[in-house]
């Protein structure tokens, strides 16, 4: 994790590889689930918490009709095995009706709940800056594509906090090949990018749409709101699709925020998915930044909406 922190870009792989070579495939009795505690839920399982040889870890199951969609995310997962990721520790019943993920169990909640807690006032028990954050989605998503995958849902929701684990990104139900032609309209509209909105068969679209949702989620850290909280989930789609709807539209009322970080936003949320930076070119800036004021805080706190 201190070599995370410290934004080393080969040493966090290095040791991560060494520590979590692969993970197991283990019968279901070995995986105690306590169905009490539901740490999660979406549209393709539900997440629970549970022992695994000793160790509190999160579990992931669903019904048959997500075996898909969890098969898919181990798929993923073994593929791309990054310190930026949410660890897969092993599996159960991986090729039946039923798989269940054995996944590292994060502490600190989801981004979306620290940032709730920020905009109300509330304390948190460890403070996260905007560098922090956007290093590590950046190395995710760097690590996600090198390895050939688009993620299709990045949102606040999905990067998840620990005391142990620092910051992680989560939930690969919807990731995919990034040489099949990526069509389906999938993932959170809010978070979604133009061109996915108006994918058609003949009409497609690629990783640039994971830098388009960690721009969104960039906004969010400076912001500390949830995007477009008072448009219709209907008018979001349509009005993001024909460009009349920018994620950035407000972010000049946020005086604090630095113009580079400013500018990287615009980048990232560029309506011509072509104009997007790339995952590894984001990480190169976010590398120069640091090394220029490696000090400065940056952190969500600093980022308030001015006095109305």
């Amino acid at each position: 994790m201190l070599a995370i922190k410290l934004r080393h870009r080969i040493f966090p792989q290095r040791i991560y590889h060494a520590l979590h070579p692969s993970f197991d495939n283990v019968p279901e009795g070995e995986i105690q689930v306590d169905s009490n505690r539901v740490l999660g839920q979406g549209h393709y399982g539900i997440v629970y918490e549970g022992t695994f040889r000793g160790l509190r870890v999160a579990v992931k199951k669903g019904p048959s009709s997500a075996a898909f969609s969890l098969q898919n995310e181990i798929n993923a997962m073994e593929r791309c095995n990054s310190p930026y990721l949410l660890t897969l520790i092993a599996v159960s019943g991986r090729y039946t009706n039923y798989p269940q993920l054995v996944l590292e169990y994060m502490d600190g909640g989801n981004l979306r709940e620290y940032l709730d807690k920020k905009r109300e006032g509330e304390s948190v028990p460890i403070e996260y800056s905007t560098l922090d954050v956007a290093w590590v989605l950046a190395s995710a998503l760097a690590d996600l594509h090198r390895n050939g995958f688009v993620h299709r849902d990045l949102k606040s929701h999905n990067v998840l906090l620990s005391s142990e684990s620092y910051i992680k990104v989560a939930d690969f139900g919807t990731a995919r090949a990034a040489d099949r032609n990526l069509t389906a309209n999938t993932g959170t509209p809010a978070w979604t990018a133009p061109e996915v909105f108006s994918s058609t068969a003949t009409s497609t679209y690629d990783s640039a749409a994971d830098i388009y949702s960690f721009g969104v989620v960039l906004i969010e850290l400076v912001t500390l709101q949830e995007p477009y909280a008072d448009v219709n989930v209907f008018d979001v789609l349509v009005r993001v699709r024909d460009g009349s709807l920018r994620p950035n539209d407000n972010l000049s009322n946020f005086v604090d925020c630095p113009a580079w970080l400013v500018q990287l936003i615009d980048d990232c949320v560029a309506f011509d998915p072509k104009m997007r930076p790339a995952a590894n070119a984001i990480v190169d800036r976010l590398a120069l930044h640091s090394a220029l004021d490696p000090t400065a805080p940056h952190a969500v706190d600093r980022m308030m909406p001015p006095m109305a």
